[in-house]
């Protein structure tokens, strides 16, 4: 029974309806992946357990017979040779009961592959898509300068908020970096990695925001900002 179909509730449903009209006592049932293949062997593995068990407690194997739908090489192949063991060739301690499938699962089981069909396609259509590039002035110039997605991080870090680190760090350049340090831990200002700020952390930074590089990121950002609008009341 395929698990993570959508027919497996019907399948469920057939075999407690077969073994109450033959006689048989369902002690377990176990769900075969739907999704069998050479690489995941799940379908291969759940079988092996039941045929196991089979065996050991000498009962039946009751099984929906979905014919050519059947994904799993293997159950199709155990099904088709039941009535031996393929290894030493002596008849198995059990039977192996087909329970032909309903219409009604055999459509579940047909739309569910076609559904799964739809979705491979539309997920390899979309990955064909090229990455829409962004185009605003701050992207464009992160592609111009070539610079990477960590160090705009740390100049964002630097830029944003009310009262921003970069200006923090203007205001007090007559300090040393030791005391720069103070200040910004005083204020409870963190480093980009989350760190608190010591002297050699605040000369590297120091060193940063006098940089060109950073002065045009700072004018970019401040052209993008919305312009303030004088509303006067008379």
């Amino acid at each position: 029974m395929g698990e993570w179909a959508s027919d497996h509730v019907l399948q469920r449903k057939q075999m407690e309806l077969f073994a109450e009209a033959e006689g048989y006592e369902l002690i377990d049932t176990y769900s075969e992946d739907q999704k069998f293949s050479i690489a995941n062997k799940t379908g291969a593995l759940v079988l092996s357990k039941a045929l196991k068990r089979c065996k050991r407690e000498k009962v039946d194997l009751l099984y929906i017979d979905i014919g050519r739908l059947r994904r799993n090489p293997v159950f199709s192949d155990v099904a088709k040779n039941h009535d031996v063991q393929s290894a030493t060739n002596k008849p198995l301690p059990f039977k192996m009961v087909p329970i032909p499938a309903a219409r009604e699962t055999i459509e579940a089981i047909e739309r569910h592959a076609r559904f799964e069909l739809y979705d491979f396609r539309y997920r390899r259509t979309r990955a064909k898509r090229k990455p829409r590039i962004p185009d605003d002035p701050i992207s464009i110039w992160q592609r111009e300068n070539k610079v990477g997605t960590k160090r705009l991080k740390n100049f964002k870090h630097l830029y944003d908020g009310v009262a921003p680190i970069y200006k923090v760090i203007q205001a007090n350049l007559d300090l040393k970096p030791r005391k720069i340090a103070e200040v910004l831990n005083s204020e409870y200002y963190m480093t980009v990695d989350g760190r608190r700020w010591n002297r050699d952390n605040t000369r590297k930074t120091m060193d940063l925001i006098s940089t060109d590089l950073f002065r045009e990121y700072v004018g970019l950002r401040e052209q993008a900002k919305p312009e303030k609008m004088d509303v006067r009341v008379t």
